[in-house]
């Protein structure tokens, strides 16, 4: 992760969505330093004004398309990657349907699933808890670095 503070000069285009599928996030568009960039997206539905001061988390150096997230440094408020949506609805229909047929023998009821099928939904179980983990810790180690950086630059201490 690669983190840059820039004022953000203007914004333009903002729209505020929801989705099943994603929840809440806005796309917009901003110029920084006469530059523009479009298409951008921001989980939830956070402010989003020409002349803040933002450090930029972004997957690639100086590439402002790869933005992550961000740290706000008028408000101090945390834009980062939501880990709702259909990743959770994922995940727990595939625990609700391994508890099923691996929980219906505990309870009386005969195996619909043969063994192979039964140790593949247990594999499926603690694949999809183990996913679950870590899209929980990417979400918060992100905000965290978010937090962190933005925090220094904020305050002008120097990182290292």
């Amino acid at each position: 992760m690669h983190f840059v503070t820039v004022k953000v000069d203007r914004v333009f285009g903002v729209e505020r969505r929801m989705t099943t599928k994603t929840g809440k996030f806005s796309t917009f568009g901003f110029e920084i330093a006469g530059k523009k960039f479009y298409g951008l997206e921001a989980w939830d539905w956070p402010p989003i004004d020409s002349g803040m001061t933002i450090t930029a988390a972004l997957a690639r150096p100086d590439d402002m398309s790869s933005l992550r997230g961000w740290y706000d440094h008028r408000t101090g408020q945390v834009v980062s990657p939501s880990p709702r949506g259909l990743q959770w609805l994922a995940c727990v229909l595939w625990l609700l349907l391994a508890a099923m047929v691996l929980g219906l023998p505990a309870l009386g009821y005969r195996s619909t699933a043969p063994a192979g099928a039964a140790w593949l939904l247990g594999a499926a179980l603690v694949g999809s808890a183990f996913w679950l983990h870590t899209l929980h810790h990417r979400y918060k180690t992100l905000r965290a670095e978010l937090y962190a950086e933005g925090a220094r630059q904020r305050y002008g201490q120097s990182g290292t």
